[in-house]
């Protein structure tokens, strides 16, 4: 009998999507009867990693006025919910991938992934630990090469990893790079090769940014009934 797979992590937030934290940058800001091009911007619903930003915005772009509203012109609002956006659609991503390494694969989805052999962990200065491996079986259409990609979790025994977007089967692991992999000669030359217990402790290293990166997003869905 299969074992039943443990229910996420709650400090990953599982529950928080970018619909929900659409919806509460939009509870964040309401208009300026006397202004129709400003807005006013409620800071307190912003999650902690922002507003330090958009506080900043309103220093060199908006206002304070003498009753405390923090105001902004509506195109100035608009291209920093922009990048916020696509900042919030980044950490959720790494946060999806988390909780895929933290299930593990089906047998189906193993079985099609692609297979490593001599694969290695290393540090590439701060991106966390990354993975480069070379195809056990390469085909003429693609590189032999995987890699340097940031990896989420190692499986059991490392018989799998889990990148960004999808999984990648192992078999041996290498020490040292003793080819020369593709990629930025200038990152490649400061890397560092991870051993298995490095590399554990830059796993929970990256675990532990993503669920603070998580954290403070979650506040705005704390937030968000505020009125």
């Amino acid at each position: 009998m299969t074992p039943a797979k443990s229910p996420p992590d709650p400090r990953l937030a599982p529950e928080l999507t970018l619909a929900a934290l659409n919806e509460a940058l939009r509870r964040a800001v309401r208009p300026v009867p006397s202004e129709r091009a400003w807005v006013e911007v409620l800071l307190d619903r912003l999650p902690p990693a922002w507003r330090a930003t958009v506080a900043a915005d309103v220093l060199r772009l908006g206002r304070t006025t003498p009753e405390g509203r923090h105001v902004l012109p509506q195109a100035e609002w608009q291209a920093r919910i922009r990048l916020l956006r696509a900042q919030a659609e980044a950490t959720l991503l790494l946060r999806d991938a988390l909780v895929l390494a933290d299930l593990g694969p089906s047998p189906a989805e193993l079985a099609q992934a692609p297979h490593l052999e001599p694969w290695l962990v290393m540090e590439v200065g701060g991106r966390g630990p990354v993975l480069l491996g070379w195809l056990k079986t390469p085909s003429p259409l693609r590189p032999d090469q995987l890699g340097p990609v940031l990896i989420l979790g190692l499986g059991p025994r490392e018989a799998w990893a889990r990148t960004l977007h999808g999984w990648v089967r192992l078999s041996r692991r290498k020490r040292s790079v003793d080819r020369k992999p593709d990629g930025d000669p200038a990152a490649l030359a400061l890397a560092r090769v991870l051993g298995k217990a490095e590399t554990a402790a830059a796993l929970a290293q990256q675990r532990r940014r993503i669920e603070q990166m998580v954290a403070d997003l979650r506040v705005s869905l704390e937030e968000r009934d505020k009125t």
